[in-house]
């Protein structure tokens, strides 16, 4: 089905609104912290909302999509078995509460102060170097879902040896051009704002979306389509069945397990938002909020593909299935990673009506913008602020440090232009994530936590940790590329390389951690004064105390309970508390489905009939729980909203505050009397 001029008026209705939003936070952005962190001044379901859209952009979409045609849901069988390490993250608020805690506005920049100020370019330069190379496909597989979602034909010119799609290029210009529209007006204010409209349009489309699919596909035919799809070893509903699988198997799942704690906020991708909050306890609920609100988006992401599995495999849409493989042959002929990543979009291309249709295309152009915005601002800042203005001797003006940002960000998005026109995807998209992300993210995690939680943690096991991380990855990436080159590998080993992204990033990282904890105790102790990098004690902000009796926290005992799942006496409402709850009461109840379901899984007693009735029941069970978590963050996040423009307006500003670390600390906190600069 075309897209009509109702789906178009949607589309088009979206953007002009999400432009004006953008064009009124220019205003508010004085100051250089106001273009990296919003000052400091989001809200928890501000953030959540915001944060959440910009960390599912339309290429994870796709992503998402591809993974559930070869998972079905055997992956989410196994996710279950996070929970418990999930539910400990939460409470604690692992590594975000600490970091925001520090007042950095880069990771790099928490660096410097707790190793060393060299560090912090070596490390900011790896980041910049991953996440630009990472971000580069971003563009493309975006724009080829618009190409093909929205049936605009293909033009190519032969330059050289090159063959350049011109569509491509045109859409990939159009798109990125609204992303750095919103990032070079108001930074990080604007992609805040922006991106929460964004969320805000999307969690009302997906509660349309999961009732149209619900009601749409009946539960046995999509039960019957699992059935049909699946086979011995290689199941899509059975997660004991999986053997067979080459990629996504329990391999996978179990590196994906340990990612999920030592990666925990190592991805700079949205570093914007990991200092954006106004308080290191609203930084730690945010994500709470967010995970709540993203429910909504997960129960729609899992459904989609689902529809997506029962036309192409059940007989009653065979006629439908056909149109949709031959739309994808002709699209992408003999390309099978490229009609991979897009047949679930042609699906839902042919089976949404007028005025969903335009809806999802509305929605999967705000994940493309909220992504895209977020990762330009985060990898043009920290290449300003941890590599350019380090290495300057002289401080940058406020007008000139933002003139630089602004220039770097414009770099990135010519780079990812070009990176995507010409780079020929040849792999799963999670896959390139996973082996880019890995040249800094494979001594990150290992650094970062080790900084935050290991006081004995030195700078030179920094340095040796993360050098390791990258050098075991780059080498991986050239022999992978070399591999089909060199016959003795190819007769001996086989054709390709014999491991994954996946597991090639892991053995990285665990010789990452070894390396930093073996260097760091031969070294000499450091002299971190970690009550001043947390700002805590004494060195505790007045300001952050304010606003926490402005939520409702008050300095009360808290019974045994309370202190057990990380209530404190002083930062918690009973808002706050009721959260802190439903997180236990769920996560005990999917653990202990989990272990009944497994136990009677390995002895024989769960059919492929009780494991299709098992998993409508757990859709059902999410949609209830995504509907009011949806409805309730997207509300709250109104008020958050109107909160950050008010504290926008009354705060002053700090020149000093644009990411100067003297002697270990921040040079915004040496008190310049009352009267802090203005802007």
């Amino acid at each position: 089905m075309d897209m009509s001029w109702i789906d178009c008026l949607i589309v088009v209705s979206l953007m002009v609104f999400i432009t004006y939003t953008a064009f009124t936070t220019k205003k508010h952005t004085r100051s250089v912290a106001d273009f990296l962190s919003a000052n400091r001044c989001a809200g928890r379901y501000l953030l959540g909302t915001a944060e959440g859209m910009a960390g599912m952009g339309a290429i994870s979409i796709i992503a998402v999509f591809e993974i559930f045609t070869r998972t079905g849901f055997t992956q989410l069988f196994w996710y279950n078995v996070t929970l418990p390490i999930g539910l400990v993250m939460a409470l604690s608020g692992f590594v975000i509460y600490r970091y925001r805690s520090t007042r950095a506005m880069t990771m790099a920049q928490f660096f410097e102060m707790r190793y060393s100020r060299k560090f912090r370019v070596y490390a900011g330069i790896l980041a910049w170097v991953a996440g630009v190379v990472n971000f580069g496909i971003f563009p493309s597989v975006g724009a080829r879902f618009f190409i093909n979602f929205c049936g605009f034909p293909n033009y190519f010119v032969t330059v050289g040896p090159l063959d350049i799609n011109l569509t491509l290029a045109a859409v990939m210009l159009v798109l990125i051009g609204i992303a750095l529209y919103f990032t070079f007006t108001g930074g990080q204010i604007a992609i805040l704002v922006t991106d929460f409209w964004q969320g805000f349009f999307s969690t009302i489309l997906f509660l349309i979306l999961v009732v149209f699919i619900w009601f749409k596909f009946p539960w046995s035919r999509m039960g019957e389509a699992l059935v049909l799809a699946s086979s011995p070893g290689d199941s899509l509903f059975n997660p004991l069945d999986i053997g067979d699988k080459q990629d996504f198997n329990f391999t996978f799942f179990a590196i994906t397990w340990f990612f999920m704690v030592y990666n925990c906020m190592a991805w700079q991708g949205n570093q914007g938002y990991f200092c954006s909050a106004v308080t290191p306890h609203e930084a730690k609920m945010a994500k709470i909020v967010g995970g709540l609100r993203g429910i909504l988006i997960q129960v729609g992401l899992m459904l989609l593909p689902l529809a997506a599995v029962a036309i192409l495999y059940h007989p009653d849409y065979a006629g439908k299935a056909a149109m949709v493989n031959e739309q994808l042959q002709n699209s992408f002929p003999d390309n099978n990673t490229l009609q991979t990543q897009m047949r679930v979009p042609m699906v839902l291309k042919n089976i949404l009506p007028v005025g969903l249709l335009g809806g999802f295309a509305a929605a999967m152009l705000a994940f493309f913008i909220s992504t895209n915005n977020t990762y330009m601002h985060s990898w043009g800042s920290i290449f300003v602020q941890d590599v350019v203005c380090v290495l300057r001797k002289k401080p940058l003006s406020q007008k000139q440090h933002l003139w630089y940002l602004r220039v770097s960000i414009i770099f990135v998005a010519v780079f990812a232009f070009f990176f995507s026109l010409l780079f020929p995807l040849q792999e799963y998209i999670w896959m390139f994530f996973v082996i880019t992300g890995a040249i800094y993210l494979g001594g990150a995690g290992s650094v970062i936590i080790g900084g935050l939680y290991w006081k004995r943690g030195t700078a030179a096991g920094a340095w040796s940790a993360m050098t390791v991380g990258c050098v075991l990855a780059v080498s991986t990436i050239v022999l992978r590329a070399a591999w089909p080159h060199i016959p003795y590998l190819v007769e001996k080993v086989g054709p390709e390389f014999p491991y994954n992204s996946q597991v090639i990033s892991f053995w990285a990282a665990v010789v990452a951690i070894a390396t930093y904890v073996v260097v760091s105790l031969l070294g000499r102790k450091p002299s971190t004064d970690m009550d001043k990098l947390f700002h805590r004690g004494k060195y505790a902000l007045a300001e952050e105390e304010k606003e926490l009796e402005a939520r409702g926290a008050k300095h009360k005992p808290v019974g045994r309970f309370w202190k057990l799942i990380g209530v404190n006496s002083h930062e918690f409402s009973k808002v706050d508390k009721g959260l802190f709850i439903y997180l236990v009461t769920t996560s005990s109840f999917w653990v202990g489905s989990f272990i009944i379901l497994l136990s009677l899984g390995l002895t024989g007693r769960m059919t492929d009939r009780y494991w299709i009735k098992w998993w409508k029941i757990m859709v059902c069970i999410q949609i209830v729980i995504a509907f009011v978590g949806g409805i309730w963050v997207s509300a709250g996040g109104l008020f958050d909203l109107r909160k950050m423009y008010r504290r926008l307006g009354a705060i002053r500003r700090n020149a000093l505050d644009d990411g100067r670390v003297v002697n270990d600390h921040l040079l915004a906190d040496e008190k310049v009397e009352e009267n802090n600069s203005s802007v």
